[in-house]
């Protein structure tokens, strides 16, 4: 079967035809692109490809400092062509956002990114060795029942291993802004898109 994309109203091969995908990657044809039955800009993963290229490129976003100012950038092939970067993500697994491994100073490049969940994407520490088990954060919290954003806070206080683990946590007085929470995982470096997926149980 001859797989096809559409442009406005013409119509070319895109597996044959290496001009039209040339000319498809300009951001205007991009608007009429057709991607597994979505037009291109509303596309699941457009946004993500688009936010990625803001905060490494535009100097006026907040975010630039943190990727662009550091000089994290994107690869010309995924610049060029949505379809390029979506070729070499994939599709999105429930629960995960974009993240840069395993070198998380380097590029949006392939080789270098991978679709993870807020645990997988914490910042340090990973591990924590308590009464000689060696376990990651989140095995922790999932072993202990303690919020996994709370020993992350604790941890960033200066807490020890065994204070953080053994700590019983204060019941949660009803009508605390959820703000708070965001807060917190901001706080221990979780991006704003990680930490509500965190609070929602990756939804």
């Amino acid at each position: 079967m001859n797989t096809s994309v559409f442009i406005g109203e013409q119509h070319v091969g895109s597996c044959r035809d290496k001009q039209a995908r040339h000319d498809i990657t300009t951001e205007k044809a991009w608007r009429w692109k057709m991607l597994d039955g979505y037009r291109a800009t509303k596309h699941p993963l457009y946004q993500t490809w688009a936010s990625i290229k803001t905060r490494c490129y535009n100097t006026k976003r907040r975010a630039y400092r943190n990727y662009g100012g550091r000089g994290i950038t994107m690869c010309q092939q995924w610049q060029d062509s949505f379809e390029c970067f979506l070729r070499d993500v994939g599709p999105r697994p429930p629960g995960t956002t974009l993240d840069r491994y395993p070198n998380r100073d380097g590029n949006y490049e392939p080789g270098n990114v991978r679709w993870a969940t807020p645990l997988q994407q914490a910042p340090t520490p990973h591990f924590v060795t308590y009464n000689g088990q060696t376990k990651q954060l989140a095995e922790w919290a999932r072993e202990i029942g303690v919020p996994f954003y709370i020993l992350q806070m604790r941890f960033k206080n200066g807490w020890t291993p065994e204070q953080a683990l053994t700590t019983p946590v204060k019941p949660r007085t009803k009508g605390i802004p959820r703000i708070t929470r965001y807060g917190a995982l901001a706080s221990v470096g979780m991006t704003h898109l990680a930490a509500r997926l965190e609070l929602n149980g990756g939804r």
